[in-house]
């Protein structure tokens, strides 16, 4: 069995506990329009170009077998209705100006690359952790991940939008220690507006799992003008006061740093005009969470 990979992140410390190996699918079922991973939306894979990296060689021009590259008034043009993704192009590239965004590997792939991390769980209480894009929407082949991963003794984390059926998360849920799951606004009408999801079935999944005393961490990433004050931060905490399994609460300040990688996808990226929210505003942020008893990372 395979399944649809966009990057391997090794030597991660932000994912879990310890020194982990972190595996993003590659496919989401939400459309948050500030997305950081724009490359693990599409379902497919994608060819990335960093026109700052081209160097005009013509390699990609000269070994397409379907045209999809030209050059036009001194410019290169890449003609993505045309692309097939056969990676010919990529290879050829020097510069790598020209990267795939997505892998095909089976899960017998899969670990052995995950293996090759195995000393650093050891030495640091670590594992893998299984982000995205949306890990849940390849149920068969990460089960099947988990399951190897758990016979190893690797510690398991899933980073998740939780929003798919609860007989997914049912049905892996003996194979992972650490479920970390986003919460971007607790004002349903708003998660829809900004996601193109609502939230009833998200929150409801969250108090699901928590019954079943399984470690919870939260996320939220804070975006300007859809959660950034008081009442929206305040609404989330008495949500997860309720919850008796959560250890830890994360709030993530917006950032502009995957405005390349939209560019590279030919994406519109529709936060252009936000700012990172300040740390004054962060740290008020914060105080509410610790003033409700809310453990912060």
């Amino acid at each position: 069995m395979d399944g649809l990979i966009s990057n391997l992140q090794r030597f991660s410390t932000k994912d879990g506990p310890g020194i982990r190996t972190t595996v993003f699918f590659k496919g989401c079922n939400l459309n948050c329009f500030w997305c950081h991973n724009p490359e693990c939306i599409s379902r497919k894979i994608e060819i990335q170009i960093f026109d700052s990296k081209c160097i005009s060689c013509k390699k990609c021009i000269e070994i397409c077998p379907k045209e999809a590259h030209s050059l036009e008034n001194g410019t290169r043009i890449f003609h993505k209705e045309k692309c097939i993704t056969c990676g010919k192009c990529v290879s050829a590239c020097p510069s790598k100006a020209l990267q795939l965004s997505g892998e095909r590997i089976t899960v017998e792939e899969l670990i052995e690359k995950i293996d090759r991390d195995s000393p650093f769980y050891k030495s640091s209480g670590g594992g893998v952790t299984f982000s995205g894009g949306e890990p849940l929407l390849q149920k068969k082949y990460l089960l099947e991940a988990l399951c190897k991963c758990k016979k190893k003794g690797y510690n398991t984390a899933i980073e998740s939008s939780f929003n798919v059926p609860w007989e997914t998360i049912e049905s892996i849920n003996g194979l992972v220690d650490l479920f970390i799951i986003d919460i971007k606004t607790k004002d349903s009408n708003i998660h829809k507006s900004v996601t193109g999801r609502n939230n009833e079935q998200i929150l409801d999944n969250i108090k699901k799992l928590d019954s079943l005393a399984n470690e919870i961490w939260i996320r939220t990433p804070i975006i300007p003008g859809v959660n950034d004050n008081v009442e929206s931060i305040i609404n989330i905490s008495e949500f997860v006061k309720k919850l008796k399994n959560v250890t830890k609460v994360e709030l993530m300040p917006f950032h502009k740093l995957a405005i390349n990688k939209y560019r590279s996808l030919n994406m519109e990226y529709k936060a252009a005009n936000l700012n990172t929210p300040s740390p004054q505003l962060m740290k008020l942020l914060n105080e509410i969470l610790i003033k409700n008893s809310i453990v912060l990372y």
